[in-house]
Formats: C-alpha cells, sequence, structure tokens
C-alpha cells in the first residue's frame, strides 16, 4: 500500500451555481458517488431541489455515513422537506418506504429521491 502527504486544492462549486453557470434548467437524473460526501453535496442542490428542477437524484448510504455523522434519517428528513420521497434501490426494483430506524443498518448502498408527485417515474421504478 502507498502512502501520500500530498495535498490537493481544488475549487469546490455548488451544484445550483454549477447548474446555474452551465445554463441548465432541469436534470432528469443526478447520480452521487462521492465517498461519503452525498449529504454535503446534496445540500448543494437546495435551490434546485425546492424548485422542483431535478427529478430524481441516486445516492449512496453505508458504512462511511458513521464517520460523516449522516444518518439515513438526515437523507429522509432533507428529501421531504422538498417533496421527495425516498427509496432504497434493490436490483430489480425500488422499494419506496416511509424512515424507520431499522434502516438505519449501514448496509445499502444506493437510494434513490424522486419527486413525491411524478407518479409515473414512481410506478416505473417500483414494477419488477
Amino acid at each position: 500500500m502507498t502512502e501520500s502527504n500530498k495535498t490537493t486544492t481544488i475549487d469546490l462549486v455548488k451544484g445550483d451555481s454549477f447548474l446555474t453557470d452551465a445554463k441548465i434548467e432541469y436534470v432528469d437524473f443526478l447520480k452521487l458517488d462521492m465517498e461519503g460526501a452525498e449529504y454535503n453535496a446534496i445540500v448543494g442542490f437546495e435551490e434546485s431541489l425546492k424548485s422542483g428542477k431535478i427529478r430524481a437524484i441516486q445516492f449512496e448510504y453505508g458504512y462511511i455515513n458513521i464517520v460523516t455523522k449522516k444518518l439515513l434519517l438526515d437523507f429522509y428528513n432533507f428529501f421531504e422537506e422538498y417533496g421527495y420521497i425516498v427509496g432504497k434501490i434493490f436490483p430489480k426494483t425500488v422499494e419506496f418506504r416511509k424512515y424507520n430506524h431499522k434502516h438505519e443498518d449501514f448496509i445499502g448502498p444506493n437510494f434513490i429521491a424522486v419527486k413525491k408527485d411524478d407518479q409515473e417515474l414512481i410506478d416505473l421504478l417500483t414494477r419488477k
């Protein structure tokens, strides 16, 4: 195993700013895989979520969330505030379900948030 003591500096841009700067008016599907930074990235799209500009967001939730201290409950609460429902992605379907403490198992890893009034997409994702 190789260890590195190097530091890299990056320009960080909020998702909302990126969409505005790139003149992107609507996002059908946003996939986030950021090794534990998913919650913070999602918050960066807050205005776009509030305005319904994003149809669906796929994100990961797993053991790294123990370190980041962002529970599945945090994702549920955030998305529900903006009119989205959360579902766990399985190989052949998505199970949209109310939050329950038993789901706080850090096993996933893939979840999706969909606008709760987008019945067409919800039906497509839940059929087996």
